[in-house]
């Protein structure tokens, strides 16, 4: 099994935030018995670490800081339009004569790209968006379930909040932890920074958004910020290949419309008849990543979100419900709904 990790980058800054906010506390004193225990890792040094350099490094900031909302006080500290999520974001704005943040974008994209910017900088869980019960819902998902504790699950949580407040200017309308209320919880704390009070002992983490309209159109605008992200995950994780990287586009493109070589080509910055050539050069094709990308969304919106047959076949692109059925039937040799139950009776 590949190890799992990190963007160093990642780390340096939860550790000097971690510095900042107990020295603004009057902590200093404490917080410096464990600097020399910290991972040794400088702002610049854009290195892969493994994800347990950021768990023994918060299980000591845990111990000398001895609060129940940590992590949710220390990324409250950033500014997420310091990210390069954001530098991304401008340099597209400026192409269309508007440096300030806030230009439009449709919620369920927004998130979409944060999704694909932490999850590329730090593979200790994965996000996971749908439409589900009047919501845009965004989990996370623990890569490995021993090294999530609450203090890293409510960090990464209060990110992508603040991401889309700071963006957006968008609140959760509910957002639910699966570890036990803590020892000394103020709720307070929490409202000021996430808008809401958490929930707690839900059986994951779950961002909840007023749901938003999928149906917008696909722009040459839409389709140069998209390039533009490309663009930056290319230079910053070059590390992931061009069938990923295809998958990705399609991922996003799915719930607005049917992904096509030529749109796809153009998000990747390249021909259509190079992207053939390379995906060819991995064994794979434009068609079977596509095929194989519905098959999991499937299953996925069916099963772990429990999507009707119909609200799926609207995510994955479909024109028809019928349409969506036939193609499950051949995939599966069942219907969506006897899938579904066949899996309830196992």
């Amino acid at each position: 099994m590949q190890e799992l990790t990190l963007n160093s980058a990642a780390l340096w800054n939860a550790q000097q935030t971690f510095f900042e906010y107990m020295a603004d506390t009057g902590r200093s004193h404490l917080a410096e018995q464990i600097r020399t225990q910290l991972t040794p890792v400088e702002k610049h040094d854009n290195l892969r670490l493994s994800i347990n350099c950021m768990v023994q490094d918060v299980d000591l900031m845990r111990t000398v800081a001895k609060e129940p909302h940590l992590s949710v006080q220390m990324v409250a500290r950033n500014k997420a339009t310091m990210l390069p999520l954001f530098a991304a974001l401008r340099s597209w704005q400026s192409r269309f004569g508007s440096g300030q943040i806030g230009m439009p974008i449709p919620l369920c994209l927004f998130i979409q790209l944060c999704a694909r910017f932490w999850g590329l900088n730090n593979q200790i869980a994965q996000f996971r968006v749908a439409q589900a019960k009047g919501c845009l819902e965004v989990s996370l998902e623990p890569s490995v379930l021993s090294s999530f504790n609450s203090t890293i699950a409510e960090g990464i949580a209060t990110g992508m909040v603040m991401a889309v407040r700071d963006y957006l200017q968008v609140l959760p309308k509910s957002i639910a932890f699966p570890h036990e209320k803590l020892t000394d919880y103020q709720e307070d704390q929490y409202i000021k920074v996430l808008g809401v009070a958490p929930k707690f002992s839900h059986h994951g983490i779950i961002i909840c958004y007023e749901d938003e309209d999928y149906d917008f159109e696909l722009t040459e605008q839409v389709i140069s910020m998209l390039s533009h992200f490309n663009s930056m995950h290319s230079v910053q994780f070059p590390e992931i290949d061009i069938t990923q990287r295809t998958q990705w586009v399609m991922e996003l493109l799915l719930p607005i419309t049917e992904p096509t070589k030529c749109v796809v080509s153009q998000i990747l910055n390249t021909s259509v008849s190079t992207l053939d050539r390379r995906l060819k050069s991995q064994k794979t094709s434009f068609k079977l990543i596509l095929l194989q990308l519905k098959k999991q969304l499937a299953v996925e919106y069916l099963i772990t979100f429990n999507k009707s047959a119909s609200k799926t076949s609207n995510l994955l692109g479909y024109t028809s419900t019928a349409q969506f059925f036939k193609a499950f039937k051949k995939w599966f040799g069942q219907t969506p709904n006897q899938f579904k139950a066949s899996l309830v009776t196992l």
